[in-house]
């Protein structure tokens, strides 16, 4: 994975720049519409694929983590708030649930925030893959010493093969249909909370749906 990140990130990006630019271009002098959404189908695949090229380099070859003390409640309200017209699209309705307003915690906060969205995201595609409304919660607490445990939980339809629960924390696996997903969310997800020594694993809920169990620690002075 990491030699293929590394010439990826060149040998692949290049070219697709250039293709990026002269859609663009071609897109300022077009007026027809049919021809104006076959290019803008271009530019999205190609972001499409830088997307897939910048996921892999970021789980084959992680960078340095940059940490610093900040709020944990607040990237978790930032991810809601970015995720916000995705959710009203799919009909999903967020819960933010915690004992407190304030949770200090020494981290990445660049990460933390990748690792939010993505796992909220999965949510929202899990319920807009059932093709009903549903609800994606966010439980945040301190109940063992050290550890910020955060539970992020939605009632799509759960992780629904075994082939689907052996394979969730794969690079490239995705569970819903072709064209929906990258297959990187809980890859990245995985990696980003290891970097931080944390702990992460899937449960089904015995209702419906799965959650999310995540385990970072805290900053002592938080506590």
């Amino acid at each position: 994975m990491a030699e293929y990140s590394a010439g990826a990130g060149h040998e692949i990006n290049n070219p697709l720049a250039s293709i990026l630019g002269q859609t663009q271009l071609l897109l300022k002098s077009e007026s027809l519409i049919e021809r104006r959404q076959s290019l803008e189908t271009i530019g999205a695949q190609v972001w499409r694929i830088r997307d897939m090229i910048g996921n892999s380099m970021l789980f084959a070859r992680p960078p340095v983590l940059q940490p610093s003390l900040f709020n944990l409640i607040h990237p978790v309200q930032e991810a809601m708030e970015s995720l916000e017209d995705l959710a009203e699209e799919s009909g999903v309705e967020f819960r933010l649930s915690s004992a407190s307003e304030k949770m200090l915690i020494t981290a990445d906060r660049s990460l933390i925030s990748q690792l939010l969205t993505e796992l909220i995201r999965n949510g929202i595609e899990a319920i807009r893959g059932a093709g009903r409304p549903g609800i994606v919660t966010i439980h945040v607490r301190e109940n063992l010493p050290g550890l910020a445990e955060l539970t992020i939980t939605d009632d799509g339809p759960g992780l629904l093969t075994d082939v689907a629960r052996r394979n969730a924390f794969n690079p490239f696996y995705s569970g819903r249909s072709a064209g929906r997903g990258l297959g990187f969310g809980l890859c990245l997800a995985w990696r980003i909370v290891r970097l931080h020594r944390g702990l992460i694993f899937l449960q089904e809920r015995t209702d419906s749906g799965t959650a999310c169990h995540l385990a970072l620690p805290l900053n002592p002075e938080g506590n």
